[in-house]
C-alpha cells in the first residue's frame, strides 16, 4: 500500500499573508469526513496548522545589506594580499602572536 494511497480530510482558508488548515487525524479511522470547521482542540480529531508569509524586507534594507557585504568581501581580499605580500617580501608567514594561540588552544577544549 504505501504513501500512495495516504491522504487526509482538510479545510482550509486564507487570511491576509496567513494559511490555516484544519485536517482530520490520520490515524482516526472513524472520522472519514471533512471537519465542519476550524479546530484544533484535544477530542475534535483534527489538527490545526497556521502558516504565516514572512514579510519581505524594504529595499534600503536588501541594499544596506549587499553594500555591507561588498565592503566585507573587499576588506577579506585587502588581508589576503596583504598577508601574500608579507610572505613575498620576508619569505615566510608572520608568527603568531602568543595571546592568539592561547585563545585558539582554550577554545579548542
Amino acid at each position: 500500500m504505501g504513501l500512495k494511497n495516504l491522504s487526509w480530510k482538510c479545510i482550509y482558508r486564507f487570511d491576509d499573508d496567513r494559511l490555516t488548515i484544519c485536517m482530520r487525524n490520520f490515524y482516526q479511522p472513524k472520522l472519514d469526513n471533512r471537519p465542519k470547521q476550524f479546530s484544533g482542540e484535544k477530542d475534535s480529531g483534527c489538527t490545526l496548522i497556521v502558516l504565516k508569509k514572512e514579510a519581505k524586507e524594504d529595499k534600503d534594507k536588501q541594499d544596506e545589506q549587499k553594500t555591507a557585504r561588498q565592503r566585507s568581501n573587499g576588506n577579506l581580499l585587502k588581508l589576503a594580499r596583504a598577508m601574500h605580500q608579507y610572505y613575498d617580501n620576508n619569505s615566510a608567514w608572520q608568527s603568531c602572536p602568543s595571546w592568539v594561540s592561547t585563545i585558539c588552544i582554550s577554545n579548542s577544549s
